[in-house]
């Protein structure tokens, strides 16, 4: 299993320590839910600035109604939308 750390080793030091309290059992299950949580974090945590390529793809994904309303808005109202 990849492992991914919290960006902040004080919540690194809390979570293993949890881990290790926890039944042997759980532990996968407790690793696994630590390892999605921090990469979360630290996806949600990243400065992204949308692009026109960005917005065409968010477009493609929405059902037709509300494509061409996002297409009338166009891509600088959108941003805060992506």
């Amino acid at each position: 299993m990849i492992k991914v750390k919290h960006p902040l080793e004080e919540m690194n030091i809390n979570q293993e320590i949890f881990v290790q309290s926890v039944s042997e059992n759980d532990r996968n299950f407790h690793e696994l839910l630590f390892s999605y949580g921090n990469a979360v974090y630290i996806y949600h945590s990243l400065e992204i600035e949308p692009t026109l390529v960005d917005y065409g793809e968010w477009l493609e994904g929405l059902s037709n109604s509300i494509r061409e309303d996002m297409k009338n808005r166009g891509f600088e109202n959108c941003k805060k939308i992506l």
